[in-house]
């Protein structure tokens, strides 16, 4: 019997809260993507790449500050979400943070757009189909926000 190995990326993306309003409703912080590929336009959360010799914090930090210009003070794994097929296969970590520095700005050619949004807003982004990943759906669980939709995005 012969074994095949998967071979993935490793990234880590974080859920930014806005910690600097004092009001309800929660809000986080969405990118929109300039790729060119499937995920074009769409949003997901600021990260990126496991750099080979990296640590995941390092890489965390590194990639939020290079997008978007944010120092990440205290911040916690929430989830790890493997997609282990085909040639694009990935191990994603992802964080939630409530407590950092600065102020959100474009800093990278991989950016279009930041945007702030609230439970509703998220999820009408959803049903557009703009959010450039599936797992983002579930990730939303560590604030407690909860999905019903079920299907995926094509590929």
């Amino acid at each position: 019997m012969l074994i095949r190995r998967v071979k993935a990326t490793v990234s880590a993306h974080v859920v930014i809260v806005d910690h600097k309003r004092d009001t309800n409703p929660v809000r986080i912080l969405l990118t929109r993507l300039a790729y060119q590929d499937h995920r074009a336009g769409k949003y997901c959360f600021p990260g990126g790449y496991v750099d080979q010799g990296e640590e995941l914090d390092e890489a965390l930090k590194r990639e939020v500050n290079e997008e978007i210009g944010l120092e990440l003070l205290k911040y916690n794994l929430v989830k790890t979400v493997p997609v282990l097929q085909g040639e694009q296969s990935n191990i994603g970590f992802i964080y939630v943070c409530h407590d950092w520095a600065g102020t959100p700005a474009i800093k990278s050619h991989e950016i279009l757009e930041i945007i702030w949004v609230d439970e509703p807003s998220f999820w009408q982004l959803d049903r557009d189909g703009q959010l450039a990943y599936p797992q983002m759906r579930e990730q939303m669980s560590c604030l407690g926000w909860q999905s019903t939709r079920q299907e995926t995005y094509p590929s």
